[in-house]
């Protein structure tokens, strides 16, 4: 089941993944101004065909999305958020660091991925896997793109559909993660 139903306001999406992970757990949260997506997913058309069967079933139009939160910046919760604010015109919110990482990863000439290719090269990573790994990591583009637009979520407060959590940095799994309490 794609789909299940934890209280009135919260519903757990399984989002497909293309590799041995096979989901992503997104959330959407309903309140009285509309629905909140968190962590929408990776973006590829499997994603795309279930949030659209989702939200046909939910009937939930888009229209009615009024904001998409990222717990934090890996592309397989990041990666639907330009998508759904396209459709949507929603915010997209993330922390100030999980959007900087977003620039170093996806962002113009990616230059994380440049760093991390040559600290591979310097501790003695083969010349034929650099070329690889360099696919690898372009690879990520199409699958977080379009972009969003982001704004800045901090610590604190925030509203969830109608109901406000405490968002608190816990970095660790990823630099600016957050989880709201």
């Amino acid at each position: 089941n794609v789909v299940t139903v934890h209280t009135d306001e919260i519903m757990q999406v399984k989002v497909p993944l293309p590799f041995p992970l096979r989901w992503v757990n997104a959330y959407l949260i309903r309140g009285s101004n509309g629905y909140t997506v968190i962590d929408p997913g990776l973006h590829t058309p499997d994603a795309e065909a279930l949030w659209l069967q989702v939200l046909k079933e939910q009937g939930i139009a888009f229209e009615h999305v009024e904001q998409i939160v990222l717990t934090h910046h890996h592309p397989d919760h990041y990666g639907m958020a330009g998508w759904f604010q396209e459709r949507t015109g929603a915010p997209v919110l993330l922390s100030e660091t999980g959007y900087a990482q977003v620039q170093l990863l996806w962002g113009p000439q990616q230059p994380m991925s440049a760093l991390l290719l040559e600290l591979f090269a310097r501790h003695g990573f083969p010349e034929a896997g650099l070329e690889e790994m360099t696919k690898h990591m372009v690879s990520f583009v199409e699958l977080v793109s379009p972009q969003p637009q982001v704004t800045l979520l901090r610590e604190g407060p925030v509203r969830l559909g109608d109901r406000v959590y405490e968002a608190i940095e816990t970095p660790g799994h990823a630099a600016g993660h957050l989880v709201f309490y």
